[in-house]
């Protein structure tokens, strides 16, 4: 693939930025934040577009693993895509397309190696170059006998040096039909869809029994998947002392999961809803062992196991034949949660004074008398440059700031974590004044890779 050169990815990113770093970024402040618009085309070597080809978009959260964030969606006539309303962040894309090889943007085999996208507010454009490839994987999903459109196929690939490692997604047509371009290797296949049993090829429900899909150069190989129906749900309504859970953070989720009795390692999890409700729906016939908890330490819920069970051992199994449906409900019983503290909060600004929206401000918490830090998950300031952050009582906490185009720093400017000033619960005022990044690093983002204190990076 043909990479951009320093001095396109330099306009891209003013042009990107232009809105902040101009005279009218100070109106800006009366104005909601817009949302991320992620839209590109995916071409091949020549430029013709890729039409039919699976994009799919992956994020993370601070200090997690890379994951989806939507169902993957199919590129139109012209190779276009698009993922609206999205959060100001980075992101990662993979393609899969027949005849062109999977590639995670830009020539990656693995997300982990691939490249972010800043999304910034408004439209944020990629541009995909896929190579020709010289081996295939394809087939055919089938439920009762008829194709199964819409399914997801997912596939891993065996690395020497890592082990099995996620590698593409790629979608099912009317037909029930898919292909991809792969490398030569070893392979495994995953097939889900609503409605339907997932399974692992061949016809096995976990990842451990899954077979081995070798493929060799210049091969074509047919994976062919018939999936069961499924129609099995389980639903109720949990409570905390009787009332609706309300949740201390936006991270803090109450959950309910089962356990299949006869299959090791398969679990479905959901979870309530404001009101408490849950449904878990396409479960397969089987026993199922249910619990409901809470899934962060210290919020002084009990975790419960149906019916009105304290461990898994005394918990009852629900039996669904395949058709079936089951109502469980749960009261769990919550300890009064500690005194609220007051947040952090604080306003970003670049050099002229203006408003800076769109800026990743992360917070690290420790408690008093320890040493290590923990990452919350990312916040982004609003229109008007301002942030807030909830925080706990006997923690202490450190900023930091990042945004494309300026360089990272942590409160009262310092360039290294280990410089920074660390706070107290309430703290007001812990402003940034942010700097433009150095052209070099605008230009280059590997630097920040290859020395990333002296490029200013951070620590």
């Amino acid at each position: 693939m043909t990479r951009r050169t320093p001095l396109l990815l330099v306009l891209a990113l003013l042009a990107a930025l232009a809105p902040w770093l101009g005279s009218t970024a100070a109106s800006a402040a009366d104005e909601p934040a817009p949302d991320v618009e992620l839209v590109g085309v995916v071409r091949d070597t020549s430029g013709a577009p890729v039409p039919g080809a699976t994009v799919s978009l992956y994020s993370r959260e601070v200090d997690s693993w890379w994951g989806l964030v939507e169902d993957p969606v199919t590129t139109g006539p012209d190779g276009s895509f698009e993922f609206p309303e999205q959060r100001v962040r980075a992101y990662r894309f993979s393609v899969a397309a027949d005849g062109f090889l999977a590639e995670f943007h830009p020539d990656a085999d693995n997300v982990e190696s691939g490249d972010d996208v800043l999304g910034v507010p408004g439209r944020t454009e990629v541009a995909i170059t896929l190579e020709p490839a010289a081996q295939s994987l394809g087939g055919r999903t089938t439920s009762l006998g008829e194709p199964a459109a819409g399914v997801r196929v997912e596939v891993e690939l065996q690395r020497p040096d890592q082990g099995w490692r996620h590698y593409a997604y790629v979608l099912t047509g009317v037909d029930g039909t898919y292909r991809l371009g792969v490398a030569e290797g070893t392979y495994r296949l995953r097939f889900l869809r609503a409605g339907l049993v997932p399974e692992w090829y061949a016809d096995v429900p976990t990842v451990y029994e899954a077979a081995r899909v070798v493929v060799a150069a210049g091969a074509t190989v047919v994976v062919d998947a018939e999936l069961a129906p499924s129609r099995s749900v389980i639903q109720g309504r949990v409570l905390v002392n009787g009332k609706p859970f309300v949740p201390a953070s936006d991270d803090q989720l109450l959950v309910v999961i089962a356990e299949r009795e006869h299959v090791s390692g398969d679990f479905h999890y959901t979870g309530t809803d404001g009101e408490g409700n849950y449904s878990l729906p396409y479960l397969p016939a089987d026993r199922y062992r249910l619990s409901a908890f809470v899934n962060t330490e210290g919020s002084g819920v009990t975790r419960e196991w149906f019916d009105d069970a304290a461990t898994q051992q005394e918990a009852i199994w629900i039996e669904l034949d395949g058709t079936s449906s089951f109502v469980a409900d749960f009261d769990l019983e919550g300890s009064p949660p500690p005194p609220a503290s007051e947040p952090l909060s604080g306003r970003t600004t670049d050099l002229r004074g203006a408003p800076a929206p769109g800026v990743i401000v992360t917070v690290e918490e420790r408690a008093v008398g320890e040493t290590s830090w923990t990452s919350l998950p990312g916040i982004a300031t609003a229109n008007d440059g301002g942030w807030t952050a909830a925080t706990q009582q006997g923690h202490r906490y450190r900023v930091s700031f990042r945004h494309p185009g300026f360089r990272t720093q942590w409160y009262r400017n310092a360039r290294r974590a280990a410089d920074a000033t660390i706070v107290a619960p309430g703290a007001t005022g812990v402003d940034a004044r942010l700097r433009p990044s150095p052209w070099w690093q605008q230009a280059l983002p590997w630097t920040c890779r290859l020395v990333p204190v002296a490029a200013g990076c951070g620590s």
